[in-house]
């Protein structure tokens, strides 16, 4: 009986009850307003982030916005209400405060801008992670919030458990649905709904809301956008390219414990990175703006561009949270308001709240609310408000503030000014940042060196540059990686350099990240790449003395793996078939469901000329495995249960526009259902297969670091185990044996082993296969062990040796030969056991 008792009680509980069985009052008559409306709600955008040090819109960084004051009333003493969209959103469109029960829906809801203005108004709506607008005006598409809440368990477990137990205990829990706190509907974890939706969940909606604008027939419009950014994840540069495929933020706990880490550096990024996402804010508006203009709507129409809350940058503090430290960063928030017909502009100091929007709204267009609000017109001969009020804690507190926070915005406004600078910055580069004099400076000017082994480093996320467009959507300035000095326990300081120039510095943080607690990161600016193929280098800087910087790694023209997030934002990759990625790095899988398609568009790239697929493993057995490229079959074989990888030469065959991969396997049984084969990336390469049979001359160039020895001339005992990484800085690939299938021409790892005062004739040479080939400035990490065998397989006699460790080609020559270099190792060899 209790089974059937607990989600009875559970689905009878208020809030509960109306997303399940929503109910919806009829509308209202007609208001009689026949004012075109235009209401557009930014999320997370503070005031802050738009003044400059005059204390006025940033005519420089924002000009839109700029544009908009000049035109508008703004309300520059505006705050919210609440400090999340979930509570934030509705007393904008409602007028009323807060209450903590209640969800964003009509249900909840009632009363709003849509139900004064549904009868009047033809209704055009995007609220992504809302459901404000009845379902009689708006078609949510049947995606409504019940559907979301049935079909996801984690969150309807976290409602059902606020159901059941005692009321003591309830604020133990999370807050019911409070992804929606967030801006997260209730079906996503934080930054996935936009990973996952992709160019529709923000970029597409403004978009769309853009060109739905159109002149008005007989019936007045309603236009209302509420566009998740600047939002976190942070992805956009101002003229609207995403370079960004993470969905975290460096040093910003999000969800429950919304704060930022003690590390002044991470959150200066985190703030640059937010800067240049308000910049494309920026952009949005103009062009919101231009279309109204265009249509003929402008002049005519009453125009609302407002945020629904702030977020705050300073270390150890909260994100959004209303504290001490961070109010003046989330209470003020933009607040435009253009009436119709007016053409000059105004700056109000006034005491003004989010509730206060449709009441000043319903003023202009000369109609009344039918409902009691708590907000009042901004334009009114009512006294002004003593104080203000917000909503915090799950809208659970209420605090007050003095009628104006105004002096407390203008000092983070200095502080932002002192991170970022007043005006010539317009890559918003941190005055903090380590190095920052050698920003925009020529390598070729500059003291470099090769790795040596006293570093570690590793470039995890990096994207396409070979082919980069002016017009792509997507730029690859996101790098991030890790690093270490072996003698020091300092931060490392990493400078990246685009074809030539050095554009960035960052340092390693000081907190784990990407389960390293060695990580850093950086966005380069969306200037510092031409059109075409990029040459980047990254460098860390010597932590002594003058600047000496270490080259690390060789990035050129590397290939990008077709299942990654970066192909699919930055190339335009679409996959059918394949499951969500299991495990993290270079270890990490996608199952096929037994047929995959994965489809590239021609445009972002030449013809390729050999297509390279690694399979962590076929399953439990080996299945047989066909592949296709735009229909014609380059491999139909059986694949093993253990890991694969091979290269084939893509004929020359099917759609000149895209480049069409199938991938069709036998499935097994799973508890996740039919599975085929688990591919952990494939690349398609610009390079022909096979290679020619000699690596050129110039094209043997590679980077060995040996990661366990401290430095060149180390003394190591034979048969030392080596912690090798090898890098590809030529031109060519260099074959495998497992992708080659024969002796000459693989590319291996070689040790020579020379007697003292002998590098002349080898006493014995070691041979290390590559785990796979490697395409130009790709790297591959493996480990071997030195092996002191001699002629006729014999071991070597006891006593001291010189080994030589570098690149080989089988059957042509050594890479140092051709000017290549070498790591040298003192090995003392004791023949005993």
């Amino acid at each position: 009986p209790g089974i059937l008792i607990f989600p009875l009680v559970f689905l009878s509980r208020p809030g509960v009850q109306s997303l399940v069985w929503p109910s919806e009052r009829a509308l209202p008559q007609s208001s009689n307003a026949s004012t075109p409306v235009v209401l557009v709600v930014f999320d997370g955008l503070p005031l802050t982030s738009l003044l400059d040090e005059n204390r006025m819109i940033d005519r420089d960084r924002y000009p839109s916005f700029a544009a908009f004051a000049d035109k508008s009333t703004w309300y520059r003493n505006a705050t919210t209400v609440a400090d999340y969209t979930r509570w934030a959103v509705p007393s904008i469109l409602s007028g009323r405060y807060p209450r903590a029960a209640a969800l964003p829906t009509a249900s909840d809801h009632p009363d709003t801008i849509f139900s004064l203005l549904g009868s009047s108004h033809t209704v055009t709506v995007h609220e992504p992670i809302s459901r404000l607008c009845p379902q009689t005006l708006c078609d949510h598409g049947g995606e409504g919030v019940a559907h979301e809440l049935m079909d996801f368990a984690d969150t309807l477990g976290v409602a059902y458990l606020h159901a059941i137990v005692p009321s003591r205990l309830e604020d133990t829990l999370p807050a019911i649905n409070h992804g929606w706190a967030e801006g997260i509907p209730p079906s996503e974890r934080p930054g996935e709904v936009w990973l996952k939706g992709g160019e529709q969940s923000r970029r597409g909606q403004a978009i769309a809301f853009v060109n739905g604008i159109e002149p008005d027939d007989s019936q007045p419009s309603l236009h209302f956008l509420h566009v998740l950014l600047p939002h976190t994840p942070l992805a956009y540069m101002p003229g609207g390219q995403r370079y960004g495929t993470e969905r975290n933020v460096p040093g910003l706990l999000e969800g429950g414990r919304d704060r930022w880490l003690d590390d002044e550096w991470a959150v200066a990024q985190g703030y640059q990175r937010f800067l240049l996402q308000v910049g494309y804010v920026d952009t949005l508006l103009g062009e919101i703006l231009d279309q109204l203009k265009e249509v003929g709507l402008y002049d005519r129409a009453l125009i609302v561009v407002t945020s629904d809350h702030g977020g705050s940058f300073n270390p150890g503090q909260p994100f959004r949270r209303v504290t001490d430290e961070t109010y003046m960063d989330i209470l003020p928030v933009p607040l435009f308001i253009k009436a119709p017909g007016q053409l000059e502009g105004q700056t109000s100091d006034r005491n003004v709240e989010s509730v206060d929007i449709l009441p000043t709204m319903a003023d202009l267009m000369r109609i009344t609310v039918p409902w009691k609000t708590d907000g009042v017109s901004a334009i009114g001969n009512l006294p002004a408000r003593p104080d203000k009020t917000v909503y915090y804690d799950d809208a659970k507190q209420v605090r007050k503030f003095g009628p104006s926070v105004l002096d407390a915005a203008y000092a983070s406004v200095d502080r932002k000014l002192q991170l970022f600078g007043a005006s010539g910055n317009d890559q918003l580069i941190p005055t903090t940042s380590p190095y920052r004099e050698l920003i925009g400076r020529d390598i070729d000017d500059l003291r470099v060196t090769d790795t040596t082994d006293n570093l570690e480093f590793a470039l995890d996320l990096h994207g396409d540059f070979s082919n980069v467009q002016a017009e792509n959507r997507f730029v690859p300035a996101h790098l991030a990686g890790r690093a270490r000095w072996r003698n020091s326990n300092e931060p490392a300081v990493v400078a990246v350099a685009v074809n030539g120039t050095i554009r960035a510095t960052t340092r390693t943080y000081r907190f784990r990240e990407r389960g390293s607690p060695h990580a850093w990161s950086l966005v380069l600016p969306a200037d510092a790449f031409h059109p075409g193929e990029n040459d980047v280098d990254v460098f860390v800087v010597q932590p002594t003395g003058p600047p000496v910087l270490q080259r690390a790694h060789f990035s050129h023209a590397g290939p990008v793996d077709l299942l990654s997030n970066a192909a699919a934002y930055g190339l335009g990759v679409s996959h059918e078939g394949l499951h969500d990625r299991k495990g993290q790095g270079e270890g990490s899988f996608r199952w096929t469901d037994g047929t995959a398609r994965i489809v590239v568009p021609r445009s972002v790239r030449p013809f390729p000329r050999s297509i390279r697929v690694n399979l962590a493993t076929a399953g439990p057995e080996p299945k047989e495995l066909v592949l296709q490229v735009n229909g014609c079959e380059v491999f139909e074989g059986r694949v093993p249960a253990g890991r694969w990888s091979r290269i084939f030469a893509i004929p020359d065959c099917g759609s000149a526009d895209e480049t069409v991969i199938d991938l069709r396997s036998a499935t097994h049984d799973s508890p996740e259902g039919k599975l085929g084969v688990a591919v952990e990336r494939v690349d398609l390469l610009d390079h022909p297969w096979p290679p020619p049979m000699a690596v050129p001359d110039a094209d043997r160039r590679s980077q060995i670091r040996l990661r366990n020895i401290e430095r060149d001339g180390a003394t190591v005992d034979s048969k030392a185990t080596i912690e090798a990484i090898v890098v590809n800085r030529g031109d060519a690939i260099w074959p495998s044996l497992g992708d080659l299938n024969q002796e000459n021409g693989v590319v291996r790892l070689g040790v020579l082993w020379f007697r003292p005062g002998d590098t002349q004739r080898a006493a014995a040479v070691q041979r290390v296969e590559l785990p796979r080939s490697l395409a130009p400035g790709e790297s591959v990490n493996f480990t071997f062990q030195l092996v002191p065998i001699g002629a006729e397989s014999k071991e070597l006699p006891p006593g001291e040796y010189e080994a030589w460790i570098g690149v080989m080609q089988e059957g042509v020559n050594w890479f140092y030969l051709s000017g290549d270099s070498v790591r040298k190792l003192r090995v003392v060899h004791d023949a005993r056991p």
